[in-house]
């Protein structure tokens, strides 16, 4: 019971809250910004699509006021389930870069083991970069 008091407390701290909420917010804006833009496009496409032939049931179908409403509703409601999923995988993507930040602040905290070989953030850049380029 005295581990999990020590982590609650050191997760309520301040430096922790910042691991845990800026990586969540980056990648929460990121992808707002991109389901936005998408959902523009996604708009015109339904108005393009259903403008091309005057004649068509498509077409008489989206004339209704009430159809382009239940769209648009539909279109938010699936972009903002893409926002939420997308954040989250993109903030622990973020987080797993923080891992060696927030190791390195436990130890010093409560361990104060000596890291002889330390890896620094450029060199994990690094390694990813090289990771991608076989692909």
């Amino acid at each position: 019971m005295l581990i999990f008091k020590l982590a609650l407390k050191d997760f309520l701290s301040i430096k922790f809250l910042k691991y845990a909420f800026i990586p969540l917010l980056f990648s929460f804006l990121f992808v707002s910004i991109l389901v936005i833009f998408g959902f523009s496009f996604l708009f015109n496409y339904f108005n393009t699509l259903f403008s091309i032939d005057e004649n068509s049931f498509w077409a008489w179908l989206y004339a209704f006021h009430f159809m382009q409403i239940i769209i648009a509703i539909i279109s938010i409601l699936f972009s903002s389930l893409v926002i939420i999923f997308a954040s989250v995988f993109l903030a622990l993507f973020i987080t797993s870069f923080l891992t060696p930040f927030i190791v390195k602040e436990i130890n010093s905290k409560y361990y104060h083991y000596e890291i002889k070989n330390e890896i620094s953030f450029i060199k994990i850049i690094f390694e990813f970069l090289k990771i991608l380029l076989k692909f």
